[in-house]
């Protein structure tokens, strides 16, 4: 099992912890619905909303956004095709900020369908603002990633600053 730890993440690959913690589709987009709900009733300015939802962010699409508003976002798409998740944590060496050439780190989008990796195009998304992508097609029963290398540490070669 491949790890890495930077900040305070821990992130495990797919034959790990992360990966097998995740909920069901039907039960993630519930939670992330309540999530939404619940900033909308306790917190009076949109703009300082943590969780958004958009059940109809395109036909037939919905979008869930996690926000800190610290640079660190989540976007996760439901589609018919399945569900994507793209994720940006500021702080990452895996952030094509913290390499020499602005560049998605390489692998992160290895293997993802199509059929998926199309949502990411939209300019809102921010597609090459990415440190994970997790994926799930529909009748799929498990949840799959690329075939990027996690690093224990900070590295100090050439493809990093």
């Amino acid at each position: 099992m491949r790890k890495v730890t930077y900040g305070i993440n821990t992130w495990v690959d797919k034959e790990g912890i992360i990966m097998k913690q995740l909920p069901e589709p039907a039960e993630l987009k519930q939670l992330l619905k309540i999530q939404a709900a619940l900033d909308i009733i306790f917190c009076e300015e949109d703009w300082l909303r943590y969780h958004l939802f958009d059940n109809q962010w395109d036909k037939n699409i919905s979008l869930a956004t996690i926000d800190n508003g610290a640079g660190d976002v989540l976007f996760i798409i439901f589609t018919e095709a399945g569900i994507i998740m793209k994720g940006f944590d500021h702080e990452s060496f895996l952030s094509p900020h913290a390499r020499k050439e602005f560049e998605v780190y390489p692998g992160i989008y290895d293997h993802t369908p199509h059929s998926l990796l199309k949502y990411l195009e939209d300019e809102s998304l921010e597609k090459e603002e990415v440190t994970f992508c997790i994926w799930r097609e529909t009748g799929a029963s498990s949840w799959e990633m690329g075939d990027y290398i996690f690093l224990t540490e900070r590295m100090t070669d050439q493809n990093f600053y």
